[in-house]
Formats: structure tokens, sequence, C-alpha cells
């Protein structure tokens, strides 16, 4: 951004805004592919989801939702906690939450396609 182009949204927003818009516009976001690369495959199931493991607990889940490029983020009530829920790019819906029927922490994505993409964190 130019010095100029700075300036007049400093004027617009204020200084505070201003250095978060400039950080958000350089962040770079992770694809779903590059936080699978970081897990080992889970158990087979039978239908069209697949399951990945990941260590880190609910502290990762968090972190690699909010390393996705997540549209309209709202928290959401689960039976296992509060967690967020999502829309990536391609019309994927992304949520997070603290625990599951496993016992932990899940980063879902729900593909257009119908496939689920559920990623398990262990401690």
């Amino acid at each position: 951004m130019t010095d100029i182009a700075e300036d007049l949204v400093q004027k617009t927003v204020g200084e505070d805004d201003v250095l978060e818009k400039i950080n958000e516009a350089r962040r770079v976001f992770k694809t779903v592919e590059d936080i699978l690369e970081e897990s080992t495959p889970g158990r087979k199931t039978k239908g069209k989801s697949q399951q990945w493991n990941k260590s880190g607990g609910y502290e990762q889940a968090l972190n690699d939702y909010n390393s996705l490029d997540v549209k309209n983020s709202h928290e959401i009530e689960t039976r296992y906690g509060p967690g967020l829920m999502g829309i990536l790019p391609d019309g994927s819906r992304v949520n997070v939450r603290p625990g599951s029927t496993q016992g932990d922490a899940t980063l879902e994505i729900q593909k257009p396609n119908g496939v689920k993409i559920k990623i398990r964190y262990g401690k």
C-alpha cells in the first residue's frame, strides 16, 4: 500500500484499524490440503467421511481453523461446548469444536460434494 493510500485510510478509519487492515491484506491462508499434510490418516469409514489425526488438542484445532480463509465465521453451541463455523471459498462448510463422540477436539470440513473430512486433535 502506498503512503498516500495509508494516509487516506488512516484519516477515514483510524490508525489502529489501518494496521489491522494492512496485516489482514498480508495474511497468507492455509488450505485444507496444507492441514492434511500435517496430519496422519485415521480410521477407515464406510461412507464418504475421511478421518485424520493430529496432535495439539482444541488449541491446535482453533489455530488450524483460524489459518483457513473462513468467511462468515460465527460461534456455535455444540454438545461438546462452544465452537466456530464458517464457509471456505470453495463453498465447503467448516466447523471446529472442543469434543466429539471419540472425545477429541475436531475440525470438520463438509465439501459441497458431500465428503466430510474430520481431523481429530489428540492431546
